[in-house]
């Protein structure tokens, strides 16, 4: 049986977690807003924190989205171990691969979370083939993409779902068209992400310190 310490003290967590209104296992003791919130999107509850503060501030979709992203287990890209690509030139490549789309997706904003959200946006705008050429190019596992998108798809849809008052702030479609046009994804100029162009890596004027990267 569980020992009543460890139970006092899960409920004294939730309560300074803001999930319980009391930490004690009474009829008083409910579940706040928050811990509805999580009990409905079936989410860890620092995730959930993070996803019901960006609604509340207006980025609902934006933390929604890094929210499924910080619940993958695994990245999106290749990752290069050395027990299986034993080859020098191969797990270099892996890396540049994978460094090159980080730099193009955080479009300088140095945060992985904010490459994901921007990953997921362009991803509705690349057709099969261009998604495949994505993949092959910067080292986009399809497996995980695909989990990953659908991941926050679902979360979006439980978070709109928990709250009729939602839905309307969570509408994905709109949200994709309101964040890139399609014309402005498929520009093939050297910061496009389909570019065909593998002359140089492709550096943002943001972060000029990467510069010494450029092939020549």
């Amino acid at each position: 049986s569980v020992s009543p310490d460890l139970i006092d003290a899960a409920l004294s967590f939730l309560y300074y977690q803001h999930i319980l209104t009391s930490p004690s296992d009474t009829a008083d003791s409910k579940l706040t807003s928050l811990g509805l919130f999580t009990a409905q999107c079936f989410n860890d509850l620092t995730l959930s924190k993070l996803m019901i503060y960006g609604i509340t501030l207006g980025v609902g979709i934006e933390s929604i989205i890094i929210a499924a992203a910080l619940s993958q287990p695994k990245t999106v890209f290749r990752i290069a171990h050395p027990s299986i690509h034993k080859d020098p030139d191969e797990f270099n490549s892996i890396i540049a691969q994978t460094f090159l789309a980080s730099v193009i997706l955080d479009d300088g904003s140095y945060s992985d979370a904010l490459m994901m959200v921007r990953l997921f946006v362009v991803w509705h705008y690349l057709s099969f083939e261009e998604a495949k050429a994505v993949m092959n190019k910067y080292g986009i596992v399809s497996a995980r993409i695909r989990q990953f998108i659908s991941s926050a798809k679902h979360l979006v849809r439980r978070c709109s779902e928990s709250n009729g008052a939602l839905r309307e702030c969570l509408d994905v479609d709109a949200f994709l068209q309101n964040s890139y046009s399609a014309s402005s994804l498929k520009e093939n100029d050297e910061n496009s992400l389909i570019s065909d162009d593998n002359s140089s890596i492709i550096m943002s004027t943001k972060r000029p310190h990467v510069g010494k990267f450029r092939r020549k």
